[in-house]
């Protein structure tokens, strides 16, 4: 928690009949100072009970994060070292799935990323469209549209990608077709048409994307993270980038350079900062 906020009151309770709605007011409040480790955003949940003449029914909480304003943050410098995000046991970095800016076209995602070990499914990057994970230390591209999940898998004959080194993933969809790329070649490519899903809920890296956190996070880490509007690559082979840059097309880029307070800096200039979940930490990439 970040006691430099004052909330009055911390918490209300109240009662509404059916139909009904209510307005509830909270006074926030924040002494001066500069984003640290400390630093935590405001997070607000709403707890419901369904109440009949004989029995109480609990209804799932939903919650939000609140931030104060636009949330700005010095773009950091390069360091002399490489810097990855590592999940930890039970965290990742996550960020509003709207304000990732896809808009239902082609797109291309991309990432490096160190596996340590696998479990029977760890993830990479997670989203209601899109994303990356192992299957038993195989790994998958999936995207969502038209109605159904479609899997780009890594041959499943084949065995484990081997641990402790870097590899390169890529995954486009063009709006027929779903092709996925390990360390700049090709694995295969599959027909995904359809309207892509674009459903409100957390973008998230390092782990497996679920409303109420992250989910079967990587054991290993996760690095140079690029969504992009548009097909980046479209022949059987190329050269990944180790340090990929922004240009028009880019929604989202992570270097993973540097926390700030709780956010790791977009380097795409939309300040798309996603937030540290649970026990992630920014470590040295070797």
């Amino acid at each position: 928690d970040d006691p430099r906020w004052r909330i009055r009151p911390d918490h209300v309770h109240g009662k509404l009949k059916p139909g009904a709605t209510d307005t509830v007011v909270f006074a926030i409040q924040r002494s001066g100072g500069t984003l640290d480790t400390q630093t935590r955003p405001i997070d607000v949940e709403l707890a419901m009970d369904l109440l009949t003449d004989r029995s109480r029914f609990p209804i799932p909480p939903a919650g939000t994060t609140l931030l104060p304003g636009s949330l700005v943050l010095g773009e950091p410098t390069e360091p002399a070292v490489n810097h990855a995000l590592n999940p930890g046991e039970s965290g990742g970095a996550t960020l509003a799935f709207e304000t990732l800016g896809l808009d239902g076209g082609p797109f291309t995602i991309e990432c490096h990323v160190q596996p340590g070990s696998y479990d029977s499914r760890d993830g990479v990057i997670g989203s209601s469209a899109t994303g990356f994970w192992f299957r038993g230390g195989r790994p998958v591209f999936y995207v969502n549209a038209g109605g159904r999940w479609t899997n780009v898998e890594y041959p499943q004959d084949a065995p484990a990608l081997a641990t402790g080194r870097a590899y390169h993933f890529a995954g486009t969809w063009d709006g027929e077709t779903a092709s996925f790329y390990l360390d700049g070649q090709l694995v295969d490519r599959v027909a995904a048409a359809g309207e892509l899903r674009l459903r409100s809920g957390p973008f998230t890296v390092g782990a497996d994307s679920r409303r109420r956190g992250p989910r079967n996070p990587l054991n290993g880490w996760v690095d140079a993270v690029r969504v992009s509007q548009g097909v980046r690559y479209t022949a059987d082979g190329f050269i990944p980038d180790p340090r990929p840059e922004t240009d028009g097309s880019t929604l989202l880029l992570l270097h993973m350079d540097g926390r700030q307070g709780d956010y790791l800096f977009d380097h795409s200039g939309r300040a798309a900062h996603v937030r540290l979940r649970g026990d992630a930490a920014v470590v040295t990439a070797e």
